[in-house]
């Protein structure tokens, strides 16, 4: 009986499609193998970005508490930091699409590049200039490029976050013959009376605290567990306007007129002539001085 292969010109595309791409791995491992041979090779790949969350008031780095950061594609684990994240870009594409996972949301940003093949020297071969860096969000976020080359420890795209309008601080105080100085208590648990995302810091030996308020009813009461199991209740009570600051944050609600109760503590409003205490600022200001 004769054998036949009709079905080889179906699978011959396939066939070489996969031989296509574990080429292209097997070039870009020759590549970085030379390079590491090389130190000075080494350091002229650029095919990483550098995503940072920023202000949107005036564009200083943001500290935010992520979650996670992925590409869409790979399953990997990438360099977090609370400011933002260190990503690898790929050479054999032109886009990526990166989910950034944070306590407040969920954010989409698509990130285009020009890829060139380029001959470095008989000692480093060829390598992929990666330039050109574009940005976008799916998800509406605020995002911009700061520096369109890839590579470095510069930071690459900036995702700017509207202004988180709830925080209220209070740093503990005591009275001693010298006057008022800082105090410091030991934390061991906060919580609030509303599902809060961000509560920071939340224990230890802390002479501050960064506390939410609810943008969704005029009082918030915040419970402090102690180091001894004891209690103390915190006890806010303000205005709430809404209005619109930055066209792409859109309509937010703004807390003014913040006034603080405990049981424990005696809470003073603190005095300021560089601002207005009785409000809520991003990043916080010292509003309240708790007394033990």
């Amino acid at each position: 009986m004769g054998l036949s292969f009709p079905a080889f010109p179906y699978l011959c595309p396939l066939f070489m499609n996969k031989v296509i791409k574990r080429a292209s791995v097997l070039v870009f491992c020759v590549l970085v193998a030379a390079c590491l041979e090389q130190p000075d090779c080494f350091n002229l790949i650029n095919n990483s970005v550098n995503i940072s969350y920023r202000k949107i008031a005036d564009g200083a780095l943001d500290t935010v508490a992520i979650e996670a950061v992925s590409i869409v594609g790979l399953d990997s684990v990438f360099a977090l930091r609370n400011t933002g994240a260190l990503l690898p870009l790929d050479f054999t594409k032109n886009t990526i699409s990166v989910v950034l996972d944070d306590v407040e949301r969920t954010r989409l940003l698509a990130i285009g590049y020009r890829v060139q093949p380029q001959f470095v020297s008989e000692e480093c071969g060829p390598r992929f200039q990666l330039s050109d860096l574009t940005v976008s969000s799916p998800s509406g976020d605020s995002v911009r490029v700061l520096s369109s080359t890839p590579g470095g420890n510069s930071a690459h795209i900036g995702v700017y976050r509207c202004p988180r309008n709830n925080m209220v601080r209070i740093a503990f105080k005591q009275n001693a013959s010298r006057g008022v100085i800082r105090d410091t208590v030991v934390v061991k648990s906060t919580s609030a009376d509303f599902q809060a995302f961000t509560i920071y810091p939340s224990a230890g030996s802390l002479s501050f605290m960064n506390l939410p308020l609810n943008s969704n009813a005029s009082s918030t009461r915040i419970t402090l567990q102690f180091s001894d199991n004891t209690e103390a209740k915190l006890t806010f009570t303000y205005n709430l306007v809404r209005k619109t600051v930055y066209q792409v944050c859109g309509e937010q609600t703004f807390i003014t007129n913040v006034r603080a109760s405990a049981d424990v503590f005696d809470m003073e409003m603190v005095e300021s002539s560089r601002y207005v205490t009785d409000s809520i600022y991003d990043p916080p200001k010292i509003n309240f001085a708790a007394f033990q």
